[in-house]
């Protein structure tokens, strides 16, 4: 028998997590409870209002399509001038908001949304761009 040879190889001997087994089913009744189709809507409508503001900034290259059925849940965005790297890890740092930084054209930041995200969360988050693009931040 050679276990290199089967899916046995893949297997992880370190420590599981049990907490995130454990709390699993929980977590797929909580959003059951909630509906899919609602999780869906909201999303929509939160990157829908960020898609909607940043498509209005001359200084923004919004990579991600306006059209929710390409886009799902994601956010994708460079500003002009910024080093996209940067512009994620300040974001972070400096207001607390949690992007990621992505590989696209010539870098971006990305934004995804979910149902946990409220409505001021993206309000501050375009408030925080906008202080990259005005410059009000050095890098």
């Amino acid at each position: 028998f050679n276990e290199s040879a089967t899916a046995g190889r893949l297997e992880s001997l370190g420590q599981r997590d049990d907490p995130a087994i454990a709390a699993f089913g929980h977590a797929v009744m909580f959003l059951q409870g909630i509906g899919s189709v609602e999780v869906e809507e909201r999303v929509a409508a939160l990157t829908g209002f960020l898609k909607e503001e940043l498509a209005g900034w001359p200084a923004i290259t919004l990579y991600t399509p306006r059209e929710p059925a390409f886009s799902g849940g994601v956010v994708t965005f460079h500003i002009d001038g910024v080093d996209s790297r940067r512009a994620h890890e300040w974001l972070y740092a400096e207001r607390r908001i949690v992007g990621a930084p992505s590989g696209v054209e010539q870098g971006g930041v990305r934004f995804s949304p979910h149902i946990y995200t409220s409505m001021a969360d993206c309000e501050r988050a375009l408030e925080a761009v906008q202080e990259l693009v005005g410059g009000r931040v050095v890098l």
